[in-house]
């Protein structure tokens, strides 16, 4: 994750033109202040651009105030760990979090702008779960499954298994979302699951509860 953080310095002019805006954001993954700035004049320059919107939405609270370049809590997707881990947070906390998931100001704007509100609205929880898979689950030390320092395919896969497992289990229990929320939320942590186990998704279900498990295979084609 110290891509995200590692301050590279852009010292061309920005264009004006909005679509040229988010290409450039999109080659500044090491410079989230740089991408910041960008998405935020391409929204300036462009109050409908969609595209615009989503990418500084997604961008979460990087690029903003200090170069606090260890706070992980900045990174969009860092929202949804009080679900896998509940125990390091109080419950004020757990709610900010869970409730910011659906009521962002720039998510509302992005659903006003879409044609299709449910749609987008689903495959931006998949976004969102996509990347807490792959920054929180996959690529975390934590979920390795080492032993010694060392680990295996399979110690990996379990390990990982366990933490989707957990995240749902968290979600689906979550007091502070309505039930339609939970099962959407829930059906793109599947979703992400499936995509970064290769399919393999027997650990993940052996380690949910019954009622978990059973909400997971009612909703598991929404995004097929």
């Amino acid at each position: 994750m110290a891509g995200l953080f590692a301050k590279k310095t852009l010292k061309t002019p920005l264009p004006d033109d909005p679509e040229a805006l988010v290409a450039l954001s999109d080659k500044l993954i090491g410079d989230p202040w740089k991408r910041r700035e960008c998405l935020e004049k391409a929204v300036t320059v462009a109050p409908d651009s969609l595209k615009a919107r989503y990418a500084l939405l997604m961008l979460g609270d990087l690029g903003k105030g200090g170069k606090r370049d260890t706070d992980f809590s900045r990174i969009k997707s860092y929202i949804l760990t009080p679900f896998e881990k509940p125990e390091r947070f109080d419950e004020s906390e757990a709610r900010r979090m869970a409730r910011e998931i659906f009521d962002h100001p720039l998510l509302k704007e992005c659903l006003d702008l879409a044609g299709d509100r449910d749609r987008f609205l689903r495959a931006y929880l998949l976004d969102l779960s996509c990347e807490y898979a792959d920054l929180f689950i996959v690529s975390s030390a934590e979920h390795s499954g080492a032993v010694l320092g060392f680990s295996t395919a399979s110690s990996r896969l379990k390990a990982m298994s366990t933490a989707f497992a957990n995240l749902m289990e968290g979600v689906r229990s979550c007091p502070y979302m309505s039930a339609d929320e939970r099962k959407m939320l829930l059906s793109a942590v599947n979703e992400a699951a499936k995509r970064f186990t290769r399919g393999d998704m027997s650990l993940v279900y052996a380690a949910l509860g019954d009622e978990t498990a059973k909400d997971v295979r009612e909703r598991d084609d929404i995004f097929g």
